[in-house]
């Protein structure tokens, strides 16, 4: 992966521990992906599967 310009590379980064997400099945779409920190579930975010991030928000569990 490569940082240009004003996206910098963060200090934790390693590319051996990413997972690349494969498109979704035409039977059943993806609504919205929930990017979770296992170490604070309380940040999880929630995110539209067609939006730009805009309305991102975080998850509250039931």
């Amino acid at each position: 992966m490569e940082f240009e310009g004003a996206h910098k590379k963060w200090a934790s980064y390693d590319s051996k521990k990413m997972a690349k997400v494969k498109p979704a099945s035409k039977r059943a779409p993806v609504e919205a992906y929930k990017l979770v920190n296992v170490r604070a579930p309380d940040t999880t975010l929630v995110r539209d599967a067609d939006s730009d991030g805009t309305n991102d928000e975080v998850w509250k569990k039931r």
